[in-house]
């Protein structure tokens, strides 16, 4: 089975006020219970289809200038989670795949209630080997332990995580490390990029022509996230500015 959007890392300076923007744009916004505080502070915006946005606050601005999402430390797309059925295979393939990869991390929360959540990830893109490359996850609980269920009907329609398009450096060479995840599709993306399916969305890779604004990003902050495009009766796409 192909893997599926588990959930997109958007980084923000001002949590409330990334809340209320993002609520202002018509999504239900959700604070999971969680007991333990931890360096860093969310908010999420979870969709039918099990997947979520993550609205992300560094609590010490020093520890993000060192994280692994410290180009984009002034805000926007820092990364993109797929979930799979089983970590520890995929993390095989993509070593004997000869690429880097970052062990598989065990994580675990108590929430408010008494009950708890476990999953497994690991990364293999930002701040470990291609940015191209995404972060695996795999739920060790049921997963509306970790996704809340409870606020997934957005005034805007909003329904899951439709696509991703990804700027590079060099669009031969992260498509063919991220064959070792997903599978190409035959026809290019409309923007001359290369498109890889997902479970029930894509994952685009583009090299941006000189002049736009996507390859002064690129210059800026580095290969990552241009924009998203959200499932829905009304598909809407969602830069690193909303």
């Amino acid at each position: 089975m192909l893997p599926r959007f588990d959930h997109l890392i958007f980084v923000v300076d001002d949590l409330a006020a990334a809340a209320a923007r993002f609520a202002g744009l018509g999504f239900a916004i959700t604070e999971r219970a969680d007991r333990e505080a931890g360096p860093t502070e969310n908010r999420l915006i979870c969709f039918a289809d099990g997947s979520y946005i993550e609205l992300v606050r560094f609590r010490d601005p020093a520890l993000l200038r060192t994280h692994r999402f410290a180009p984009v430390a002034d805000g926007g797309w820092a990364d993109y989670v797929l979930r799979i059925d089983d970590l520890t295979a995929a993390h095989a393939a993509i070593t004997d795949d000869g690429q880097p990869t970052s062990p598989i991390r065990k994580v675990q929360k108590t929430l408010a209630d008494g009950g708890s959540w476990e999953v497994w990830l690991s990364h293999f893109g930002r701040g470990v080997g291609d940015p191209a490359m995404p972060m695996l996850a795999e739920d060790r609980t049921a997963h509306n332990l970790r996704v809340p269920d409870t606020q997934v009907v957005h005034p805007n329609g909003a329904t899951g995580i439709a696509g991703v398009r990804i700027a590079v450096d060099d669009l031969a060479a992260s498509s063919a490390r991220l064959c070792a995840v997903l599978s190409p599709v035959p026809a290019a993306g409309a923007g001359g990029g290369q498109r890889f399916a997902t479970a029930a969305g894509w994952v685009e890779l583009l090299q941006p022509a000189p002049g736009t604004a996507e390859a002064a990003r690129l210059q800026t902050v580095g290969p990552g996230i241009i924009d998203v495009t959200l499932a829905g009766p009304r598909p809407a796409i969602i830069g690193n500015a909303p």
